[in-house]
């Protein structure tokens, strides 16, 4: 089955090569693959601007195409959203500097969000100066720059964070804030303490993202001024916050981080991701726990520990302990994959989880390469859903896991709420034609389903055969308009 899309787009201008869309309704302009053609965009009534660049140019370097990009933006003074994507490899603070001078004419710019991943030419000064023109804009809301992300960034230092800190703390009217740092080698502890100093200004700040990898010189004591920025921000809603392979970080940053979340009591949804550090233990864990245990407003939490080996299902039994103390939670997504000691001891503690959470809408689960885990354990997750009558989505990942026989996943039936699946159960060797059949069965009981994706790929057992007759035997399922199977 496939979804059928409505267009509401019409062409502006189709040259070869070149491709510029309006929406009609949201008086938006996206332009792509280099289009940068200016006559048909003189009108002033655009309000959301996006702006890709897939590959670069032979005949023009980044910072030729930003100009004629900046230029072509003057006239269009009431753009509230202005999404600038992979702006080009090459591009300088030269560029830089012109996007700055163009940024102070729009005074009407609610969100913005820069994408530099991969330029490596830009430097702190290009920051600096960048964000001397963000301040101009008076109205600005929601702010998200990407620096790095794919390839090393040696010339953004502490300093760049430092600039960013003094200069977002002007912006008075921020309401959001989203900063990806990726192998960027040169940014410390004291990068983070300068930013977070100035942040804590922002009393009108709800959401902050901050996303770290492959900083290799970020350590506790990074973690622990982070802590104490946060806790100042106390209308805070939101926080993501990502570290990825930065290898020093151990239990002691991940308790001294957990400490700034006590004061944030209007806080609704947390995210944490600590992956690929492999000093975090059950010790840390714990800590996590008991620190966000007393948020008892709390509608979302997200938590990954993807890759912390020495992780074992007394880490995982003592968060669950805590967070069955946040009875107002409505999503739960967890990711333990490549926690090689984590047993169905473990999963039989977070199956006690959904019978405590009733209201739940969203749970997502993910024991990729947990390869300890058998159909034990997978049956005490499937019979604690059965308590969530509320359930909307769903999302189970086991793949790598090659005990598993997947014959609980036949009990999905009683998950009647249920409007979107996604089981994934990759390289499960033990599954077979007849626990396929019993999962269709259930499946053909969820009346409200509408999203399906089934991921059984490098599964032997499973025969193309039965996959087809899934999936004619999916009649019944009036709601449905997306499924896919693999």
């Amino acid at each position: 089955m496939s979804t059928t899309h409505t267009k509401d787009t019409e062409s502006l201008i189709k040259p070869e090569n070149q491709i510029i869309s309006r929406n009609i309704n949201q008086h938006e302009i996206h332009l792509h693959e280099n289009s940068l053609v200016s006559q048909k965009t003189k009108e002033t009534d655009i309000f959301i601007l996006k702006f890709e660049r897939y590959q670069e140019d032979k005949n023009e370097t980044s910072n030729e195409s930003l100009i004629r990009l900046t230029k072509m933006m003057k006239p269009l003074k009431l753009i509230r959203k202005m999404d600038l994507k992979t702006i080009g490899y090459t591009l300088t603070d030269g560029g830089m500097a012109n996007l700055s001078e163009c940024l102070k004419g729009f005074t009407s710019l609610e969100y913005i969000a820069l994408n530099f991943s991969g330029c490596k030419n830009i430097t702190d000064q290009g920051l600096k100066v960048l964000i001397k023109g963000l301040q101009k804009v008076k109205l600005l809301k929601f702010i998200r720059l990407i620096v790095g992300s794919g390839s090393a960034c040696e010339n953004i230092t502490d300093r760049s964070l430092q600039n960013l800190g003094e200069g977002l703390k002007k912006i008075i009217s921020l309401q959001s804030i989203d900063l990806h740092f990726g192998y960027c080698f040169n940014i410390t502890n004291k990068g983070i303490k300068d930013l977070c100093k100035h942040l804590q200004r922002l009393c009108f700040l709800q959401s902050i993202k901050l996303f770290f990898k492959n900083c290799m010189n970020i350590t506790n004591h990074g973690l622990k001024h982070l802590a104490e920025g946060l806790q100042n921000l106390t209308s805070l809603r939101s926080i993501e916050v990502t570290f990825v392979s930065c290898q020093q970080i151990t239990d002691e940053g991940l308790e001294s981080f957990s400490q700034g979340f006590k004061r944030l009591t209007a806080l609704r949804s947390i995210q944490v991701s600590i992956s690929c550090c492999q000093r975090i233990t059950d010790k840390g864990l714990r800590s996590f726990g008991e620190c966000v245990k007393s948020l008892t407003s709390l509608r979302s939490i997200n938590l990954s520990f993807d890759g912390c080996q020495e992780i074992t299902d007394e880490g995982l039994k003592s968060l669950c302990e805590c967070l069955n103390k946040l009875t107002s939670l409505q999503s739960i997504s967890v990711n333990f994959c490549n926690c090689h000691q984590i047993t169905d001891d473990g999963l039989k503690s977070l199956g006690e989880c959904p019978k405590i959470f009733i209201s739940l809408q969203s749970i997502d689960m993910s024991f990729q390469r947990c390869i300890e885990i058998t159909d034990e354990g997978l049956k005490n997750i499937v019979e604690g859903l059965k308590e969530v009558t509320s359930l909307q989505f769903l999302s189970l990942c086991f793949s790598y896991c090659e005990e598993i026989t997947g014959e609980s996943l036949k009990n999905l039936e009683s998950l009647t709420a249920l409007q979107s699946i996604y089981l994934t159960f990759d390289y499960c060797k033990k599954i077979t034609d007849e626990c396929f059949k019993g999962l269709g069965k259930g499946i053909q009981q969820l009346i409200s389903l509408k999203f399906m994706i089934l991921s059984f790929l490098k599964c032997p057992k499973i025969t193309v055969k039965a996959k087809q007759g899934f999936s004619e035997s999916l009649g019944s399922l009036h709601n449905l308009y997306y499924f896919d199977i693999y």
